[in-house]
């Protein structure tokens, strides 16, 4: 994850107003990783998952403040 271009590890609790949040991530697959596709759900913001096929990484610029968590498949 990075905040503002720096990069972060581990729980993090950030503060309102911060902006240019992005996730990346990977899956590993042997035998055909070009049929992984990826999307995503923000809990207590999306109601549906959101298909984003390759890609990965998400961004999110202006996330309102509270507890949400990006959740994967």
């Amino acid at each position: 994850m990075t905040v503002g271009g720096d990069e972060l590890e581990g729980t993090t609790h950030l503060k309102p107003g911060t902006d240019d949040l992005k996730f990346r991530f990977t899956a590993f697959h042997d035998q055909s990783p070009e049929k992984i596709r990826f999307r995503y759900r923000l809990h207590g913001f999306d109601s549906e998952w959101t298909p984003i096929g390759h890609e990965r990484v998400v961004s999110f610029a202006a996330l309102p403040a509270g507890d949400q968590l990006l959740d994967g498949p």
